[in-house]
């Protein structure tokens, strides 16, 4: 069962998927989403549990070989990472 959103919550979730269609950098699609967060879930730890995962170094190991590298922000154990452009990188953001 769903539970229908307020005419302001869907109004403000369209705004910024147009928004965010239209910005074009990894870091400005990640701060908008934080601000998205914040006006969503206003005054919760949440939020601030959120950014402090920004930018965490992280390996993976592989088959191959073990991969160094940064997410762009950890959140408990899910990896967001923001793409400028998905058409670009998505075989790799699958693997």
């Amino acid at each position: 069962m769903s539970i229908p959103l307020a005419d302001s919550t869907s109004n403000f979730l369209r705004a910024y998927l147009r928004e965010v269609k239209t910005t074009h950098s990894e870091i400005g699609k990640r701060e908008r989403f934080s601000s998205l967060l914040g006006t969503l879930f206003p005054n919760t730890r949440e939020v601030g549990i959120y950014a402090r995962g920004a930018e965490t170094s992280l390996r993976i190991k592989t088959p191959d070989k073990d991969k160094r590298g940064r997410a762009d922000t950890i959140y408990g154990s899910a990896v967001v990472e923001f793409e400028k452009n998905l058409n670009q990188t998505l075989s790799e953001a699958e693997r």
